[in-house]
């Protein structure tokens, strides 16, 4: 029987998000919470509130129509040379909705492309809302079917709001999502799996975000550097710094700025790596406490208690790292030259680039 799932979320501010309601792909489509809809969620998950809370009301649906999503797929994969009926044919039949019908790959999808576009404080879903599709004459309806609790990712990290949020930059419109969507759609199909330099990029994305530990974060926003620009082993921080400018900037001035400043984050990331991000810490008594007074804002700190990156290094890493993987996805020829897993063709791309 037809399927469909709801995914509840929490995004603030919502307002960064200019539309009620959007399609991104055939059958996923994200809305804002209706208080109908909250009402159907809370039926299908009584007797899990105690095991599985919400740590915040949801605001946000995520709605998946297997039956629009799949033919999608199917056509999809198709095109692109795959026989998918061979494949399908060669998965157990008690394993096959549960390898093709999985939803949680579009949901994964549609928060990372959102997350490139603004950064925002998300709580991921606490669970699936499972409901049959039944269609009446031309009609149709949802009945509620079943919840299957699930926490594989609870609240992105408070290191993402270190992130400026550029209130004067306009919300996010239903066209700017689509494009993107689009654009990382073969790398989030269920069953079919994409290995290339992007794909290690969106992976450490998604661990930036939701990594409780700043210096995880910090040095997964440096490995999608590495991954979309590095290809040699040799003066690696000269590298991907040049690259990078050349990449993301036009001027002469604009690319000497880039270029010192990943610099100089990539010399943060060795001392992480190294064991050398050490510091002497002095304390004070404040009323019966040890307070430390030489860690602030801007320090950088790791030890077997705490961990402290730089906010403003933080900020300036993780803008770069967005703004490498928005411009991979823009430069086709670039693009190419990923998918294709080529380094001689990456070579030539930024060659071009430099002497151009």
């Amino acid at each position: 029987m037809p399927r469909v799932d709801w995914f509840p979320c929490r995004i603030e501010p919502l307002t960064f998000f200019g539309f009620n309601r959007c399609e991104v792909l055939p059958g996923v489509t994200i809305s804002r919470m209706s208080k109908s809809e909250t009402r159907r969620l809370a039926e299908l998950r009584e007797g899990y509130r105690d095991v599985y809370p919400m740590s915040d009301s949801p605001n946000l649906l995520i709605s998946v129509d297997q039956d629009k999503y799949l033919p999608f797929l199917i056509e999809r994969v198709t095109s692109e040379g795959f026989d998918i009926a061979k494949d399908i044919a060669q998965i157990p039949k008690e394993w096959r909705d549960h390898v093709l019908l999985t939803s949680y790959e579009p949901v994964r999808h549609l928060l990372t492309s959102m997350a490139l576009l603004k950064p925002f404080r998300l709580t991921t879903p606490s669970g699936k809302y499972s409901f049959d599709k039944i269609t009446i004459g031309k009609a149709a309806r949802l009945r509620p079917s079943s919840f299957s609790p699930f926490r594989p990712y609870q609240e992105s990290s408070a290191l993402l709001g270190y992130r400026p949020y550029r209130k004067s930059a306009p919300p996010v419109s239903g066209r700017e999502l689509r494009k993107i969507v689009d654009a990382l759609e073969p790398y989030y199909r269920p069953a079919y799996w994409r290995s290339d330099r992007l794909t290690v990029a969106l992976s450490n994305f998604w661990s930036f975000l939701f990594s409780p530990f700043p210096e995880h974060s910090f040095l997964s926003l440096v490995v999608i550097l590495e991954a979309l620009v590095s290809t040699s082993n040799t003066e690696v921080t000269h590298q991907i710094s040049e690259r990078s400018a050349v990449l993301l900037e036009g001027s002469p001035d604009g690319r000497l700025a880039i270029y010192k400043k990943i610099k100089t984050l990539y010399s943060v990331r060795s001392q992480i790596v190294h064991g050398s991000m050490v510091k002497k810490i002095t304390h004070q008594v404040i009323q019966g406490s040890m307070i430390p007074t030489n860690i602030a804002r801007e320090t950088s700190y790791v030890n077997a208690q705490k961990s402290i990156i730089s906010v403003s290094r933080y900020c300036e890493i993780a803008e770069l790292s967005v703004r490498m993987i928005l411009a991979v996805l823009n430069e086709p020829a670039l693009m190419a030259a990923v998918k294709s897993g080529k380094t001689k063709q990456i070579d030539d791309f930024y060659l071009h680039c430099l002497f151009s």
